[in-house]
């Protein structure tokens, strides 16, 4: 069975360091760590990978951009956006951009794994033969996933603020 390859682009190291520890424990997947957004553009160039993880900002290649060059490069690659500045506009922009999913850092391991995990499920179901579906199947699953975002990023970023401003008369 051929490793399942995964390319997680960040230029904070810690959480480099931390999703491979999170994806480390899942069987068969083959991590890239990469730091640099203009090497991992490269690397989705001359590479395949079944899932791409990235940060949104970064210096020169910005998430969002590798994002689009990573579609345009491989239409079917699975994307997982993750931020430490959650905001309704930038999940959405990312869903419309062809993420297929997005999580908000910091994020615990468990929750990580199991998004990963899915979307690799997912990838493989529509990888297996005799599984094509309609455009119109898929613009709907994509506008249910973009709601379904929308609301868990506005769910985040009121609690966050929540917080900041508990006990602020």
């Amino acid at each position: 069975m051929a490793q399942t390859r995964i390319l997680v682009v960040d230029d904070e190291k810690a959480t480099l360091r931390l999703c491979a520890v999170i994806l480390n424990s899942l069987p068969d997947v083959e991590i890239t760590l990469e730091s640099d957004s203009c090497r991992a553009a490269e690397r989705l160039v001359s590479e395949h990978f079944d899932l791409l993880i990235t940060d949104i900002r970064m210096p020169i290649i910005d998430g969002m951009e590798l994002l689009l060059m990573a579609r345009q490069h491989n239409p079917h690659l699975s994307v997982l956006v993750i931020t430490g500045f959650p905001t309704v506009n930038t999940a959405v922009e990312s869903m419309k951009r062809g993420a297929t999913d997005y999580i908000v850092k910091p994020f615990l391991p468990d929750d990580f794994r199991a998004t990963v995990r899915r979307l690799l499920e997912e990838r493989h179901l529509r990888e297996a033969p005799g599984a094509e579906g309609t455009d119109e199947e898929g613009a709907a699953q994509q506008s249910t996933r973009e709601n379904a975002l929308e609301h868990q990023v506005f769910i985040e970023v009121e609690t966050r603020y929540r917080t900041l401003f508990e006990g602020v008369p």
